[in-house]
């Protein structure tokens, strides 16, 4: 049976233009030079347009990072990746036809696949994702709001895309687990926000890992049937959160955490001896780091922040890489907190395939 899901803020279109000559009075000489301004603007438009990257077929296995033809697992993820180049400042999307976009893709699933490759079948699309620049502060883009809005809604009309093909086409009624890090996670909370009422979605969801961007009492509230992890094996849920060392300065906002070592969501410190692993994997999937007990962690409870404690070394916190603020552990969300990670992903499939 097809599915029909929509998605809403489509972009509208332009209609044709129409020319008809006639004699313009002196009172309207004035609309000869605007209609030339317009003109002028709607080919630029045009040719904006025609520069814009073209959707995936995601029909097509070569429109996927991975695509499991012959899948050996019960279970699937629905992987969307984050932000897969550091380099492009310029506000726009990357083009997934690009054989050298399509390399950064491939290796930036192989160093966080295996955190559900062991448990699930991966289907990884390709997507015309938002550059870095349409993330930079505004001193640096003055139109970053417009930016991130129009940018944003490309991916996400791509993402929103692959995953109904992956709904109707090749999830089999098998379990999924959705996840996201990063840019990824922000558009699975779209992908949520979309499907969560949908009774389809519903019965086969098991969790979603939406890591590294925040999730609010108001997203929550404006979507009802979503509802954030209370433990280490509940389903249906969301889980998140944002990592900083507890030494660094707490931003404003507050958001909705859970506790990957402890998997609690007060302020409950987890010590390092319940972290499983820090692991590092290099963009050919080989593990090239690991250390059990790194760090602990707990939550700060006005933010809502994952405080990083009792590091190992300090060499994480001094880094500093002109993108994050001194502390900030967002480019190492996953690497910090990697074989619990792992884990969870059994136990919350274990805990789906046998409820009760």
């Amino acid at each position: 049976m097809r599915l029909l899901f929509t998605l809403g803020g489509k972009r509208r279109g332009y209609s044709p233009l129409s020319h008809r000559q006639r004699r313009v009075s002196p009172s309207l000489a004035f609309v000869g030079p605007l209609a030339c301004v317009v003109v002028f603007l709607f080919a630029m438009n045009l040719t904006a347009c025609a520069s814009q990257p073209v959707q995936p077929d995601y029909a097509q296995a070569d429109s996927w990072v991975e695509f499991p033809e012959a899948p050996t697992k019960v279970a699937d993820t629905f992987f969307v990746l984050p932000t897969v180049s550091l380099k492009d400042r310029k506000p726009g999307n990357v083009n997934p036809a690009d054989k050298r976009t399509v390399r950064l893709f491939e290796k930036t699933l192989s160093m966080e696949k295996g955190i559900v490759s062991d448990s699930t079948n991966v289907y990884a699309p390709l997507y015309r994702q938002a550059t870095l620049g349409c993330y930079l502060d505004k001193e640096d883009h003055a139109n970053i709001d417009a930016d991130l809005k129009e940018y944003g809604e490309i991916a996400y009309e791509d993402v929103h895309a692959a995953f109904v093909h992956y709904l109707e086409s090749l999830n089999e009624d098998r379990p999924f687990v959705l996840f996201g890090y990063s840019q990824g996670a922000d558009l699975v909370l779209r992908l949520l926000a979309d499907f969560g009422d949908n009774a389809t979605f519903q019965r086969n969801f098991v969790v979603a890992y939406v890591i590294g961007a925040p999730v609010t009492r108001d997203y929550l509230q404006e979507h009802p049937s979503l509802s954030m992890a209370q433990a280490k094996d509940d389903t249906g849920v969301i889980v998140s959160y944002n990592a900083i060392d507890a030494r660094a300065a707490l931003p404003t906002g507050e958001e909705l955490s859970i506790n990957p070592l402890n998997w609690r969501t007060d302020a409950t410190p987890a010590p390092p001896s319940q972290n499983l692993g820090y692991v590092v994997v290099n963009t050919d999937g080989i593990t090239e780091q690991e250390q059990p007990a790194y760090c602990g962690a707990r939550i700060d409870e006005k933010s809502g922040k994952l405080l990083v404690t009792d590091l190992a070394e300090d060499s994480l916190y001094n880094i500093d890489d002109g993108l994050f603020p001194k502390g900030d552990y967002h480019l190492y969300d996953l690497q910090l907190f990697y074989r619990n990670l792992q884990m969870n992903v059994r136990e919350r499939l274990d805990s789906f395939a046998s409820p009760g």
